[in-house]
């Protein structure tokens, strides 16, 4: 997309003339995309793996 296309797109969509959003100075931007952490979930032990005192069985 042209700057051209975007001002006369805003235009459009704001009702402002083209030499308005020109001189406000609309345009796009390329912002970085954040990247996203996996974080590990904790399995959830069954009850039938416990011992009788809570922790886990050792095998």
């Amino acid at each position: 997309m042209t700057q051209s296309q975007i001002d006369r797109a805003v235009a459009r969509a704001t009702g402002e003339s083209v030499g308005l959003i020109q001189r406000r100075g609309f345009s796009l931007q390329n912002l970085p995309v954040p990247l996203r952490r996996h974080r590990r979930r904790r399995q959830r032990r069954s009850p039938a793996s416990l011992s009788k005192h809570g922790q886990a069985a050792c095998a």
